[in-house]
């Protein structure tokens, strides 16, 4: 596949892991890891969509097999998205998670990277996922790699339903192109200079800027937001729409 070949790096904790793309015969190490991760039972539908088009996933793995981290996503062809806003194609992160042993150390900031690079190969202009609101430390994450409250709606009151318990969730996106940044920063109402070379540190920026100017104080509250509340987007694990609460877990 276009991802990659499989290539180790040792981490600062002297470990070795390995990152490749899924195969099938991972599905049952991946299965038992996500019951760790994720208080929900993903499907056997679900697994089978991994290996479909629009579908990616990259692993990772120790020297001797055992798989330690995953990150999922799919492509997103949204046509009223895209005529409202330009911004095109999206990639949308179903799961990122890492088993607690080997969390900080750098192995869910790879995968993550791993995942926007794919995506980005797809010529996806966006990222996007939710997360718990209550999840800080997952949310804290994804402000340090660039992702930011959606400015189209970035509150989701209810969007999980876990051990009959409804949650609040962020919708977070990421700006994978220049013309995507331009969306996002005019929304904010801020300039956009620098082009390309910069993105990566105007990503960054907006990202504070929507932390801070929207009055978020997120993710400790969503008093004061001036992001409007909107419905929840119900979806099963498997990310597609379905008629009840969705049943899910923050990406970490």
């Amino acid at each position: 596949m276009v991802h990659g070949r499989a290539r180790s790096e040792p981490d600062l904790g002297a470990r070795v892991v390995i990152y490749r793309d899924i195969a099938p015969q991972d599905v049952p190490q991946v299965d038992e890891l996500q019951r760790q991760l994720f208080p929900v039972r993903y499907s056997e539908g679900f697994y089978q969509r991994l290996f479909t088009d629009g579908h990616y996933t990259v692993l990772g793995v120790t020297p001797d097999g055992r798989i330690i981290g995953i990150a999922s996503a799919r492509t997103v062809s949204d046509e009223l998205m895209a005529a409202e806003t330009d911004r095109g194609r999206e990639g949308y992160i179903m799961t990122l998670g890492v088993h607690e042993s080997f969390r900080r150390l750098g192995v869910g900031a790879e995968l993550l990277r791993r995942i926007l690079s794919v995506l980005r190969s797809l010529a996806c202009t966006v990222a996007a996922l939710h997360v718990k609101s209550l999840n800080i430390a997952a949310c804290r994450f994804y402000e340090r790699h660039g992702f930011c409250p959606d400015p189209a709606g970035g509150w989701y009151p209810g969007h999980y339903l876990i051990d009959g318990v409804q949650y609040d969730a962020y919708r977070l996106v990421c700006p994978l192109s220049a013309g995507w940044l331009e969306w996002i920063a005019a929304k904010l109402g801020l300039s956009n200079e620098g082009g390309g070379a910069g993105r990566a540190r105007e990503a960054s920026s907006v990202a504070a800027h929507a932390a801070g100017q929207q009055q978020l104080h997120w993710p400790l509250a969503h008093a004061g937001s001036s992001l409007p509340p909107r419905q929840a987007v119900v979806v099963d694990a498997s990310g597609q729409p379905t008629a009840g609460a969705q049943r899910g877990a923050p990406p970490l």
